[in-house]
């Protein structure tokens, strides 16, 4: 058998076959997709949004997998367009690198094009820099909509440990979105203004301060949200001032049950509302009746979530039974919580129910299912509503 001319096999080797453009654009879209997904929404869930998935957990891992998503670059000369596009589409930076991320677009584009066109979700890490820096870093953040015009979804973490009485944070850079996920250690109520008039279109805000009463209540104005479907505040008396007619969920931290404010909002707003998230802290056991009355101003309600100190009180009588509540989630600190949470709506031996559920979910640390069910066996009995236990990692 002859032998194959050494040449051709030289050249087989120096020159092997590129295929990558063999598959279509969407396959290979698809495949790197697959390899490195998405960053996870935290927004997408009421138990998210209420339950403490707002805060990315695992931040390192998710600039991980940012970084990976850059490594795809040199794969193929002729894959960047998509890889960019997956690239840009979900971008993470921390607050010192705000003016690098503008010069990778410039680097990046061109007279024109604007690869900033491809981002549609941002999330920025703010750190210790504030302290001394944070004029600046908020005028480059007014750039924002300049270079990515096209984003609609924001998520900001501010952990700013500075002076105690630290100036609220400026907001007015967060224009056109659809989604803002705010976090910071303190807020001014004012900053709604500036969110509702330049977000026309935003149908999920989430306003959080590190503790409730680093809240400014600065709003004199009234403000309206006509898109909102899905609000969370650290507060609650702001809502004299506040319109969202297509409100869905609400979250806040509920000081003042009584509080007229809140009453009208809620007789004016919760038409279309299912899902109420109180985070109830410091309220008086003889506020109960009044706490309860939030729920039932809520005629379509089918969830509760509760977390913070239980209200209780004996000598409450019981309601109509709510027309459509179905759920009640717990977010427990504490599996010896559960006797006073239960208690607050009468479900305990001895008691009539002032308010019944289909289902009762306790959120809480891996370990304590049987503490739980122990104490619900001692002080109620058997339940009517069906259990359930998510456990947290």
């Amino acid at each position: 058998m002859q032998a194959p001319d050494a040449r051709l096999v030289k050249n087989t080797y120096e020159s092997p076959v590129d295929s990558t453009h063999l598959l279509p654009t969407e396959l290979w879209r698809e495949i790197f997709l697959t390899v490195i997904p998405p960053n996870p929404t935290p927004l997408l869930t009421p138990t998210n949004f209420f339950g403490g998935g707002l805060l990315p957990k695992k931040w390192t891992s998710l600039r991980y997998r940012q970084r990976e998503r850059a490594r795809l670059r040199m794969i193929c000369k002729k894959l960047e367009p998509v890889i960019l596009e997956l690239l840009l589409d979900d971008v993470i930076f921390y607050s010192s690198g705000v003016e690098r991320f503008y010069c990778t677009l410039e680097n990046l584009g061109s007279k024109t094009w604007n690869p900033g066109n491809l981002t549609r979700r941002i999330t920025i890490l703010f750190s210790d820099i504030l302290a001394g820096d944070d004029a600046n870093t908020f005028a480059l953040l007014g750039k924002l909509h300049e270079h990515c015009p096209n984003s609609r979804i924001v998520t900001t973490f501010i952990y700013f440990r500075g002076p105690s009485r630290a100036s609220p944070i400026d907001l007015g850079w967060a224009r056109n979105l659809k989604q803002a996920n705010l976090q910071t250690r303190t807020f001014s109520t004012h900053s709604l203004v500036s969110l509702a008039e330049k977000n026309p279109e935003l149908e999920t805000l989430a306003l959080l301060a590190e503790r409730p009463g680093n809240v400014q209540a600065t709003l004199r104005t009234n403000v309206e949200f006509p898109q909102l479907k899905r609000f969370f505040i650290s507060c609650d008396n702001v809502f004299s001032h506040l319109s969202s007619p297509k409100l869905e969920w609400l979250g806040l931290c509920l000081r003042q049950p009584s509080n007229k404010g809140l009453t009208g909002f809620l007789w004016g707003n919760s038409a279309n509302l299912t899902y109420l998230h109180l985070n109830i802290l410091d309220v008086a056991d003889e506020e109960l009746p009044r706490a309860l009355h939030l729920i039932y101003l809520c005629p379509r309600l089918q969830t509760l979530s509760l977390e913070g100190d239980p209200i209780c009180n004996n000598s409450v009588e019981p309601r109509e039974p709510h027309a459509s509540l179905q759920h009640l989630i717990l977010h427990l600190d504490s599996p010896y919580q559960v006797g006073d949470w239960l208690r607050m709506f009468g479900l305990v031996l001895g008691r009539r129910p002032l308010l019944t559920f289909m289902t009762i979910k306790f959120r809480l640390f891996r370990g304590y299912r049987a503490i739980i069910l122990e104490i619900i066996a001692r002080d109620c009995g058997k339940l009517d509503s069906a259990l359930v236990f998510e456990e947290l990692h």
